[in-house]
């Protein structure tokens, strides 16, 4: 029988930035997205994007994840989510991304989640693929010559306990 993880989901604030900002990925992985600071920085030009502390059962922050669903639009987008390279493996990612997608279906009403990843990492494939994401196609990206794989998730497709 599989482990039951917890997590939870806290909203990023003045206390808690620096925390999220100096997580880190492991250094094959780093290529894949850009740093924790940037994204805290991004959230400025976009408002409707929630940015979330992940913390384990004794409230120590293990990740970072940023989210939303653009005004007047029924398909959320999940922007980034990422476990700090310790953490990884333990079942923390898939946790918070089940919590996620049931903020954007169920409080957000959205009708489609999106998410969008480097095509050569199989294991991202299979980590959004577990829920019941599926790719669709595969869009132009400034960072990669190989573009980004776009998946979807809609909520009769989501897999959640």
């Amino acid at each position: 029988m599989e482990k039951i993880v917890t997590i939870k989901l806290k909203p990023i604030n003045s206390s808690n930035w620096e925390e999220c900002a100096n997580l880190n990925v492991s250094a094959d992985q780093m290529s894949a997205l850009p740093s924790n600071l940037f994204s805290i920085a991004e959230l400025n030009f976009y408002p409707q994007t929630k940015a979330v502390a992940i913390l384990n059962t004794k409230d120590k922050i293990i990740g970072f994840a940023t989210y939303g669903t653009p005004e007047n639009e029924k398909v959320s987008k999940i922007f980034r989510l990422m476990i700090d390279e310790k953490h990884q493996g333990k079942g923390y990612g898939r946790a918070a991304l089940t919590e996620i997608a049931k903020e954007l279906f169920f409080k957000n009403n959205s009708d489609e989640i999106q998410v969008c990843y480097d095509p050569n990492r199989s294991s991202l494939k299979n980590f959004y693929g577990s829920i019941g994401f599926k790719e669709k196609e595969l869009l132009p990206c400034k960072r990669r010559r190989e573009g980004k794989m776009l998946a979807v998730l809609s909520c009769d497709d989501f897999h959640f306990e």
